[in-house]
């Protein structure tokens, strides 16, 4: 069944222009892809608390958190295909992670936030955030806060 973005899109539109307009959400972007093809495409609001710059399509947001939701989709998606699997050592795959007390953290300990791995190294500035080889060399050096597997931290 094809989605009927004709329809969909103004009561969508609505709902996100309430949002801001409300108050609830300072703005907002929506994108429905089908079949990899872009059905609706929908911006209200502004990208800061500020309310200095409109949201466009084509803004970019820092995700954070809904990022784990992905990694953790893209993580199942490989164990489902028998690539990986959740009781694989993480240093199978990221060997400089085996060290500082890391060298048994399992892939499942990663999904279910029990590698003990839960801030970040000291000294992160906010550019450093987007520095991927100073992330994963500072993340594999870094000590677990305990043992891996045991308490749950987010």
């Amino acid at each position: 069944m094809r989605l009927r973005a004709s329809v969909i899109a103004p009561v969508l539109q609505e709902i996100l222009d309430a949002a801001v307009s409300s108050g609830e959400e300072c703005g907002c972007q929506l994108a429905i892809y089908q079949h990899g093809e872009l059905l609706v495409d929908l911006v209200a609001g502004y990208a800061e608390p500020e309310r200095i710059n409109r949201i466009a399509s084509d803004s970019l947001f820092p995700i954070f958190s809904v990022g784990k939701g992905l990694a953790s989709t893209a993580f199942h998606r490989l164990v489902e295909k028998g690539l990986i699997h959740y009781d694989d050592r993480v240093a199978d795959y990221w060997p400089e992670f085996g060290c500082q007390g890391k060298e048994d953290t399992r892939v499942w300990h990663l999904l279910s936030h029990r590698a003990a791995m839960h801030t970040l190294p000291p000294g992160i500035a906010g550019d450093d955030l987007a520095d991927w080889e100073l992330m994963c060399r500072l993340l594999a050096e870094m000590p677990p806060a305990w043992t891996p597997g045991g308490k749950c931290a987010y």
